[in-house]
Protein backbone atom coordinates (compact mmCIF):
# COMPACT_ATOMS: atom_id res chain seq x y z
CA UNK A 1 0.00 0.00 0.00
CA UNK A 2 1.37 3.40 -0.78
CA UNK A 3 2.48 5.83 1.82
CA UNK A 4 -0.30 8.31 3.00
CA UNK A 5 2.05 11.23 2.03
CA UNK A 6 2.63 9.61 -1.46
CA UNK A 7 -0.96 9.62 -2.04
CA UNK A 8 -1.40 13.11 -0.81
CA UNK A 9 1.01 13.98 -3.44
CA UNK A 10 -1.14 12.62 -5.78
CA UNK A 11 -4.26 13.60 -4.54
CA UNK A 12 -3.48 17.87 -4.32
CA UNK A 13 -2.12 19.40 -1.91
CA UNK A 14 -3.57 22.33 0.31
CA UNK A 15 -2.31 25.75 0.17
CA UNK A 16 -3.28 27.64 3.43
CA UNK A 17 -3.04 31.97 2.65
CA UNK A 18 -3.75 34.13 5.55
CA UNK A 19 -6.46 36.52 4.18
CA UNK A 20 -7.30 39.51 6.44
CA UNK A 21 -8.54 37.92 10.19
CA UNK A 22 -9.95 34.80 8.13
CA UNK A 23 -8.24 31.80 6.58
CA UNK A 24 -8.54 31.23 2.80
CA UNK A 25 -7.97 27.91 1.18
CA UNK A 26 -7.22 27.12 -2.00
CA UNK A 27 -6.34 23.83 -3.52
CA UNK A 28 -4.12 22.76 -6.52
CA UNK A 29 -6.29 19.43 -7.33
CA UNK A 30 -4.60 16.52 -9.55
CA UNK A 31 -6.68 13.42 -10.38
CA UNK A 32 -5.36 10.00 -8.66
CA UNK A 33 -4.58 7.79 -11.10
CA UNK A 34 -6.62 4.54 -10.79
CA UNK A 35 -4.63 2.32 -9.13
CA UNK A 36 -3.79 4.47 -6.43
CA UNK A 37 -7.82 4.79 -5.04
CA UNK A 38 -6.40 3.13 -1.68
CA UNK A 39 -8.54 3.78 1.85
CA UNK A 40 -5.61 6.66 2.48
CA UNK A 41 -6.19 8.36 -0.96
CA UNK A 42 -9.99 8.25 -0.25
CA UNK A 43 -9.65 9.78 3.35
CA UNK A 44 -7.20 12.13 1.66
CA UNK A 45 -10.04 13.46 -0.65
CA UNK A 46 -12.50 13.68 1.40
CA UNK A 47 -10.42 15.37 4.20
CA UNK A 48 -9.48 17.91 1.39
CA UNK A 49 -13.04 18.26 0.50
CA UNK A 50 -14.10 19.00 4.16
CA UNK A 51 -11.07 21.68 4.17
CA UNK A 52 -12.30 23.60 1.05
CA UNK A 53 -16.02 23.91 1.84
CA UNK A 54 -14.85 25.21 5.05
CA UNK A 55 -13.24 27.84 3.20
CA UNK A 56 -16.25 28.31 0.91
CA UNK A 57 -15.48 26.44 -1.99
CA UNK A 58 -16.23 23.05 -3.37
CA UNK A 59 -13.75 20.49 -4.59
CA UNK A 60 -14.72 21.50 -8.70
CA UNK A 61 -14.08 25.34 -7.43
CA UNK A 62 -17.89 26.37 -7.01
CA UNK A 63 -18.73 28.90 -4.47
CA UNK A 64 -20.66 27.44 -1.18
CA UNK A 65 -23.73 29.45 0.12
CA UNK A 66 -23.76 30.25 3.51
CA UNK A 67 -26.45 28.41 4.83
CA UNK A 68 -28.55 31.34 6.36
CA UNK A 69 -28.00 33.76 3.47
CA UNK A 70 -30.74 36.16 3.76
CA UNK A 71 -31.89 34.52 6.81
CA UNK A 72 -31.99 37.96 8.29
CA UNK A 73 -34.70 39.41 5.74
CA UNK A 74 -37.90 38.96 5.91
CA UNK A 75 -40.37 38.19 3.01
CA UNK A 76 -38.79 39.40 -0.77
CA UNK A 77 -38.64 36.12 -1.51
CA UNK A 78 -38.43 36.90 -5.67
CA UNK A 79 -35.65 38.88 -4.82
CA UNK A 80 -33.60 36.28 -3.08
CA UNK A 81 -34.21 33.96 -5.59
CA UNK A 82 -32.90 36.03 -8.42
CA UNK A 83 -29.76 37.00 -6.24
CA UNK A 84 -29.20 33.13 -5.61
CA UNK A 85 -29.49 32.31 -9.27
CA UNK A 86 -27.19 35.54 -10.61
CA UNK A 87 -24.37 33.58 -7.69
CA UNK A 88 -25.18 30.25 -9.77
CA UNK A 89 -25.15 31.72 -12.79
CA UNK A 90 -22.23 30.44 -15.58
CA UNK A 91 -21.89 34.35 -16.55
CA UNK A 92 -22.42 37.64 -14.60
CA UNK A 93 -25.36 38.98 -14.14
CA UNK A 94 -25.69 42.76 -13.16
CA UNK A 95 -28.07 42.74 -10.31
CA UNK A 96 -29.57 46.37 -9.11
CA UNK A 97 -31.51 46.74 -6.45
CA UNK A 98 -33.63 49.76 -6.16
CA UNK A 99 -36.12 51.56 -3.28
CA UNK A 100 -36.46 54.29 -0.83
CA UNK A 101 -34.87 54.63 2.36
CA UNK A 102 -34.32 51.27 4.68
CA UNK A 103 -36.03 49.02 2.28
CA UNK A 104 -33.39 46.13 3.22
CA UNK A 105 -30.89 47.38 0.28
CA UNK A 106 -27.85 47.85 2.56
CA UNK A 107 -28.80 44.48 4.37
CA UNK A 108 -28.62 42.52 0.61
CA UNK A 109 -25.39 43.96 -0.17
CA UNK A 110 -24.18 43.16 3.37
CA UNK A 111 -25.20 39.62 3.11
CA UNK A 112 -23.79 39.07 -0.20
CA UNK A 113 -20.77 40.63 1.42
CA UNK A 114 -20.52 37.16 3.56
CA UNK A 115 -19.33 34.99 0.88
CA UNK A 116 -15.54 34.65 -0.47
CA UNK A 117 -14.30 37.00 -3.21
CA UNK A 118 -16.67 39.25 -2.67
CA UNK A 119 -16.10 43.49 -2.00
CA UNK A 120 -18.06 45.64 -0.77
CA UNK A 121 -17.64 49.59 -1.50
CA UNK A 122 -19.82 52.97 -1.19
CA UNK A 123 -19.88 54.72 -4.35
CA UNK A 124 -20.18 57.72 -3.01
CA UNK A 125 -16.45 57.65 -1.31
CA UNK A 126 -15.18 55.36 -4.52
CA UNK A 127 -12.75 56.99 -7.43
CA UNK A 128 -12.50 55.91 -11.07
CA UNK A 129 -8.68 54.95 -10.13
CA UNK A 130 -9.40 53.52 -6.59
CA UNK A 131 -12.66 50.97 -8.89
CA UNK A 132 -10.07 50.41 -11.33
CA UNK A 133 -7.58 49.21 -8.67
CA UNK A 134 -9.59 46.82 -7.21
CA UNK A 135 -10.62 45.54 -10.50
CA UNK A 136 -6.97 45.07 -11.50
CA UNK A 137 -5.46 43.31 -8.16
CA UNK A 138 -4.27 40.07 -8.28
CA UNK A 139 -6.91 39.30 -6.25
CA UNK A 140 -9.90 40.18 -7.95
CA UNK A 141 -13.37 40.11 -6.42
CA UNK A 142 -15.81 37.57 -7.69
CA UNK A 143 -18.35 39.38 -7.03
CA UNK A 144 -18.41 43.75 -6.85
CA UNK A 145 -21.03 44.87 -4.09
CA UNK A 146 -21.89 48.79 -4.35
CA UNK A 147 -23.83 50.56 -2.03
CA UNK A 148 -25.63 54.03 -3.20
CA UNK A 149 -24.27 53.74 -6.85
CA UNK A 150 -26.39 57.09 -7.89
CA UNK A 151 -23.84 58.58 -6.16
CA UNK A 152 -20.93 57.39 -8.49
CA UNK A 153 -19.41 60.04 -11.10
CA UNK A 154 -19.71 59.94 -14.81
CA UNK A 155 -16.13 58.61 -14.97
CA UNK A 156 -16.97 55.67 -12.51
CA UNK A 157 -20.00 54.78 -14.35
CA UNK A 158 -17.75 54.16 -17.65
CA UNK A 159 -15.49 52.02 -15.54
CA UNK A 160 -19.59 49.98 -14.90
CA UNK A 161 -20.71 50.05 -17.84
CA UNK A 162 -17.07 48.17 -19.53
CA UNK A 163 -17.39 45.54 -16.52
CA UNK A 164 -20.87 44.57 -17.49
CA UNK A 165 -20.63 45.20 -21.12
CA UNK A 166 -17.00 43.55 -22.38
CA UNK A 167 -15.71 42.72 -18.83
CA UNK A 168 -12.52 44.78 -20.38
CA UNK A 169 -10.99 47.16 -17.61
CA UNK A 170 -8.22 49.51 -18.99
CA UNK A 171 -5.80 51.50 -16.66
CA UNK A 172 -4.14 54.65 -18.17
CA UNK A 173 -0.30 55.17 -16.97
CA UNK A 174 1.11 57.75 -19.36
CA UNK A 175 1.89 56.19 -22.42
CA UNK A 176 1.71 52.57 -21.01
CA UNK A 177 -1.66 50.76 -20.52
CA UNK A 178 -2.73 48.06 -17.97
CA UNK A 179 -5.30 46.25 -18.65
CA UNK A 180 -7.40 43.00 -18.09
CA UNK A 181 -10.42 41.02 -18.93
CA UNK A 182 -12.18 40.64 -15.22
CA UNK A 183 -14.93 38.16 -14.88
CA UNK A 184 -17.05 39.89 -12.07
CA UNK A 185 -20.72 39.82 -10.86
CA UNK A 186 -21.90 43.14 -9.82
CA UNK A 187 -24.69 43.46 -7.24
CA UNK A 188 -25.58 47.55 -6.67
CA UNK A 189 -28.13 49.32 -4.39
CA UNK A 190 -29.54 52.84 -4.86
CA UNK A 191 -32.64 54.90 -4.21
CA UNK A 192 -33.31 55.89 -7.12
CA UNK A 193 -32.01 55.61 -10.41
CA UNK A 194 -31.73 59.30 -11.80
CA UNK A 195 -28.71 60.56 -11.69
CA UNK A 196 -27.60 57.35 -13.53
CA UNK A 197 -26.88 57.07 -17.44
CA UNK A 198 -29.48 55.12 -19.18
CA UNK A 199 -27.14 52.19 -20.76
CA UNK A 200 -25.80 51.85 -17.42
CA UNK A 201 -29.38 50.77 -15.27
CA UNK A 202 -29.79 48.60 -19.01
CA UNK A 203 -26.95 46.57 -18.22
CA UNK A 204 -28.44 45.57 -14.51
CA UNK A 205 -31.81 43.36 -14.30
CA UNK A 206 -33.46 45.96 -11.90
CA UNK A 207 -35.25 44.50 -8.62
CA UNK A 208 -37.62 47.41 -7.35
CA UNK A 209 -38.04 46.85 -3.05
CA UNK A 210 -41.09 47.30 -1.70
CA UNK A 211 -41.56 49.20 2.12
CA UNK A 212 -41.77 46.72 4.73
CA UNK A 213 -44.49 46.78 6.91
CA UNK A 214 -44.55 47.22 10.72
CA UNK A 215 -44.63 43.07 11.31
CA UNK A 216 -41.56 42.38 8.96
CA UNK A 217 -39.69 45.30 10.05
CA UNK A 218 -40.28 43.68 13.92
CA UNK A 219 -39.05 40.19 12.81
CA UNK A 220 -36.13 42.51 10.59
CA UNK A 221 -34.72 43.71 13.77
CA UNK A 222 -35.26 40.93 15.59
CA UNK A 223 -33.23 38.06 13.40
CA UNK A 224 -30.57 41.08 12.14
CA UNK A 225 -29.62 41.48 16.11
CA UNK A 226 -29.81 37.38 16.81
CA UNK A 227 -27.86 36.24 13.77
CA UNK A 228 -25.59 39.31 13.18
CA UNK A 229 -25.20 40.91 16.82
CA UNK A 230 -25.50 37.78 18.64
CA UNK A 231 -27.95 39.47 20.97
CA UNK A 232 -30.01 37.11 22.75
CA UNK A 233 -33.28 36.03 21.37
CA UNK A 234 -35.45 37.38 24.26
CA UNK A 235 -33.48 40.69 24.43
CA UNK A 236 -33.18 40.80 20.44
CA UNK A 237 -37.51 40.46 20.81
CA UNK A 238 -37.69 43.17 23.59
CA UNK A 239 -36.09 45.96 21.13
CA UNK A 240 -37.47 44.57 18.15
CA UNK A 241 -40.97 45.37 19.47
CA UNK A 242 -39.30 49.13 21.35
CA UNK A 243 -37.91 50.02 17.96
CA UNK A 244 -40.22 49.11 14.75
CA UNK A 245 -42.96 51.26 15.54
CA UNK A 246 -40.75 54.12 15.97
CA UNK A 247 -38.28 53.78 12.75
CA UNK A 248 -37.72 51.85 9.22
CA UNK A 249 -33.95 51.49 9.83
CA UNK A 250 -32.46 48.37 11.23
CA UNK A 251 -29.50 50.32 12.19
CA UNK A 252 -31.59 52.30 14.54
CA UNK A 253 -31.91 49.48 16.45
CA UNK A 254 -28.43 48.00 16.24
CA UNK A 255 -27.34 50.76 17.74
CA UNK A 256 -29.58 50.97 20.43
CA UNK A 257 -28.55 47.14 21.26
CA UNK A 258 -25.20 47.89 21.62
CA UNK A 259 -25.91 51.12 23.58
CA UNK A 260 -27.75 49.37 26.10
CA UNK A 261 -25.53 46.18 26.62
CA UNK A 262 -28.57 43.94 26.96
CA UNK A 263 -30.13 46.33 30.08
CA UNK A 264 -33.88 46.68 28.16
CA UNK A 265 -34.36 49.41 31.06
CA UNK A 266 -31.56 51.49 29.19
CA UNK A 267 -32.82 50.16 25.68
CA UNK A 268 -36.50 51.39 26.49
CA UNK A 269 -34.85 54.74 28.00
CA UNK A 270 -32.41 55.02 24.36
CA UNK A 271 -35.71 54.40 22.42
CA UNK A 272 -37.81 57.30 23.96
CA UNK A 273 -34.34 59.64 24.26
CA UNK A 274 -33.16 58.95 20.19
CA UNK A 275 -36.39 57.93 18.76
CA UNK A 276 -39.50 59.29 19.61
CA UNK A 277 -41.60 59.52 16.90
CA UNK A 278 -43.67 56.86 15.46
CA UNK A 279 -44.05 55.11 11.90
CA UNK A 280 -47.87 55.10 11.12
CA UNK A 281 -47.54 53.75 8.01
CA UNK A 282 -44.58 51.39 6.18
CA UNK A 283 -42.17 54.46 4.53
CA UNK A 284 -44.01 57.15 6.57
CA UNK A 285 -41.77 59.45 8.12
CA UNK A 286 -41.82 59.10 12.29
CA UNK A 287 -43.74 61.70 13.44
CA UNK A 288 -41.79 64.68 15.39
CA UNK A 289 -42.55 64.52 19.32
CA UNK A 290 -45.30 66.72 20.61
CA UNK A 291 -43.71 69.82 21.77
CA UNK A 292 -44.20 71.47 25.48
CA UNK A 293 -47.31 73.87 25.80
CA UNK A 294 -45.75 77.57 26.09
CA UNK A 295 -46.69 79.67 28.67
CA UNK A 296 -49.69 82.02 28.79
CA UNK A 297 -48.35 85.31 28.61
CA UNK A 298 -51.20 88.02 28.00
CA UNK A 299 -54.42 87.28 26.18
CA UNK A 300 -54.95 89.17 22.91
CA UNK A 301 -57.87 90.23 22.21
CA UNK A 302 -59.09 88.20 19.07
CA UNK A 303 -62.54 86.78 16.98
CA UNK A 304 -62.62 83.65 19.41
CA UNK A 305 -61.45 85.51 22.34
CA UNK A 306 -62.93 88.54 23.66
CA UNK A 307 -63.72 89.68 26.49
CA UNK A 308 -65.97 91.88 27.45
CA UNK A 309 -65.52 95.34 26.20
CA UNK A 310 -66.07 99.02 28.21
CA UNK A 311 -68.07 100.73 27.51
CA UNK A 312 -68.58 101.55 23.88
CA UNK A 313 -68.67 99.58 20.92
CA UNK A 314 -66.12 97.32 19.97
CA UNK A 315 -65.32 96.27 16.56
CA UNK A 316 -62.45 93.66 15.08
CA UNK A 317 -59.67 94.99 12.64
CA UNK A 318 -58.75 92.97 9.36
CA UNK A 319 -55.66 91.87 11.55
CA UNK A 320 -57.89 90.69 14.57
CA UNK A 321 -57.26 93.23 16.98
CA UNK A 322 -60.24 94.59 18.88
CA UNK A 323 -60.79 98.30 18.79
CA UNK A 324 -63.23 99.84 21.47
CA UNK A 325 -65.08 102.71 19.95
CA UNK A 326 -66.18 104.86 22.83
CA UNK A 327 -69.59 106.78 21.81
CA UNK A 328 -69.00 110.54 20.72
CA UNK A 329 -70.43 113.05 23.20
CA UNK A 330 -73.24 114.80 21.61
CA UNK A 331 -73.03 119.00 20.45
CA UNK A 332 -75.32 120.75 22.87
CA UNK A 333 -77.80 122.68 20.57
Amino acid sequence: MPDTMMVADVVGRVVFNMVGNGLALRAQSITAPDDVQTEAGKELEAFRARLLAEAGVDPDGATLLPDDLFVVIVGMDREKKICLLALQADKPVGILLKGRYATSKSIFLEELDRLPNAKLINAGNTTRAGLVAILLAEDCPKYLLIDEIDKADREMQDVLLAVLGTGHVTRLRDQDDDAKDVHVTVFAACNTTEGLREELVSRFQVLELRENTEEERRKIIEGFLVKRENVSPKFAKEVATLVAPRTTNVRDAERIARLSHGDIKLARQLADELLPGSVSRPGSKATPPARAEKKKGPVLLTKSSTPAPPQGATRVTKSGIAVVERPRARKKA
